[in-house]
């Protein structure tokens, strides 16, 4: 399980509920299942946790990290 700080309590049901489903169709179909106010909220938290993920997958060097920036 991964940890992402600053989530809202909101956001971190929204987590917990992508992170127990198996497939992106479930995830599509949960996200589907929301009211429009929650849609977005639950797409950036997705996001979030795609970029965790690969965050702990990927070696991010200080020199990546510059260049990611811009510096």
């Amino acid at each position: 399980m991964i940890t992402i700080e600053g989530l809202t309590e909101l956001q971190r049901d929204i987590a917990d509920r992508l992170w127990a489903l198996d497939t992106t169709a479930e995830i599509t179909d949960y996200i589907s299942t929301l009211p429009r106010s929650l849609k977005r909220e639950a797409w950036v938290v997705q996001q979030m946790i795609i970029a965790a993920e690969l965050d702990q997958v990927l070696e991010i060097t200080d020199e990546v990290e510059h260049y990611l920036r811009g510096r």
